[in-house]
């Protein structure tokens, strides 16, 4: 496998390590037959904020320099308590975890990049990036109460719905969200203390019924049937047609 920063060399050998010390703690039990590169680019090439993804098929990770840029030693033994290190650790694990689920859910993961079918495309995203994002959290690599807070505080008033917008009026942002906060609030205690806190009855509501369907769902583990995602679908298109219902003045 290929491991490599072409725009930094001194980012190049910590890269190398990063990658070696995230595999060797974590890669196991997972699938990652298929990895062939991993690659950090410069953060300014990109023109939204992303920390990593992988490639399709998952034969490439690509992971971004916006959290390496914060941290001012290139060394793992000082790093161990830095919060910004531990984000990268995380960032990558659940990339990996994503490689290896496309390798064991080939057939869902197509439909989370199919946008021509937003009925399994959007169920499929969601489950894709909620099992991800549930798989690096139950590590506890990062605490995630500061993101926890702030999703609970927001309002959410959702009327409109589009793949580009990160705002709290679009239902696809509010869907993307919900996913990593479930994925962080799995231990009963948390999401009692967070679901709790939420500002928005609807937004409640929402989450609730989406956490029994991911229960549900997890209980017919394993599989790679898109079909079986049909009910996460229904939900959500429920619970959009509610938010716009609510909170768009022209919708009748």
């Amino acid at each position: 496998m290929k491991v490599f920063c072409r725009y930094s060399l001194q980012l190049d050998s910590f890269f190398k390590n990063v990658v070696k010390y995230v595999f060797a703690i974590w890669g196991n039990g997972l699938c990652l037959d298929n990895l062939e590169e991993i690659e950090l680019i410069d953060a300014k090439t990109f023109s939204y904020d992303t920390d990593g993804q992988t490639v399709p098929g998952g034969k490439k990770i690509i992971l971004t320099s916006r959290l390496y840029d914060k941290i001012s030693v290139y060394d793992i033994q000082q790093l161990n308590n830095n919060e910004n290190f531990k984000l990268i650790v995380n960032t990558l694990y659940h990339e990996m975890g994503h490689v290896s689920d496309m390798q064991t859910m080939p057939k869902i993961y197509a439909a989370a990049s199919n946008f021509g079918s937003i009925k399994q495309m959007l169920p499929a995203f969601f489950w894709a990036e909620y099992l991800a994002e549930k798989r690096s959290s139950t590590k506890g690599i990062v605490d995630h109460s500061d993101y926890c807070t702030d999703f609970v505080k927001r309002q959410w008033k959702c009327y409109q719905f589009d793949f580009e917008t990160p705002t709290e009026q679009n239902f696809f942002y509010l869907c993307k969200t919900i996913s990593y906060y479930l994925g962080r609030t799995t231990q009963s205690n948390t999401r009692e203390v967070y679901d709790g806190k939420m500002s928005n009855p609807l937004l409640q509501e929402f989450v609730i019924v989406m956490r029994q369907e991911l229960l549900c769902l997890e209980s017919k583990q394993p599989f790679d049937d898109v079909e079986t995602l049909s009910n996460l679908y229904f939900i959500m298109n429920k619970y959009y047609l509610k938010f716009k219902a609510r909170y768009c003045t022209n919708f009748a």
